[in-house]
């Protein structure tokens, strides 16, 4: 769903049980590129809502998850 303005959807890549953050999908996205190019084999993905401008490390519950 959509999240208000001052939010937006951040992908995680988890290696182990650290997230390592591949970037922000805004607040409505409808599909975005990525790049895990040099960062350590990642085998799961996670989306959280955050804050505006990201963080460094989740700040909510993964509202969106998978396998990779």
């Amino acid at each position: 769903p959509n999240l208000p303005g001052d939010q937006t959807y951040q992908l995680w890549g988890i290696a182990g049980t650290t997230p390592i953050s591949l970037g922000l999908l805004g607040s409505s996205p409808h599909g975005s590129v990525f790049t895990v190019a040099g960062a350590p084999l990642t085998a799961t993905l996670a989306i959280t809502a955050e804050p505006n401008g990201g963080a460094v490390a989740p700040t909510g519950a993964i509202v969106a998850s998978g396998s990779v």
